[in-house]
């Protein structure tokens, strides 16, 4: 979906003259993941879904937290 990286870590920087600087930006989580994870959070943190979770197929967590998750990846690309 998207190649945006949650907490990248800067692997070097270079002075380029005239104040600018170079930078090698590796690793970092993918930032729908982030996206899902913190989605998921927010689901589990609610009391009144506690009951519900447990009945349900745990994968409806995982579900609901990436939908959660695409959405927010397409409202931040427009």
């Amino acid at each position: 979906m998207s190649d945006i990286k949650a907490f990248p870590e800067i692997k070097y920087v270079a002075p380029q003259g005239m104040g600018s600087h170079v930078m090698a930006v590796e690793g970092g989580m993918d930032l729908r993941d982030y996206f899902a994870s913190d989605a998921m959070k927010g689901l589990l943190s609610n009391p009144k879904l506690h009951e519900e979770i447990l009945k349900m197929e745990q994968s409806w967590i995982y579900d609901s937290a990436y939908a959660i998750a695409d959405k927010m990846m397409e409202i931040r690309n427009k």
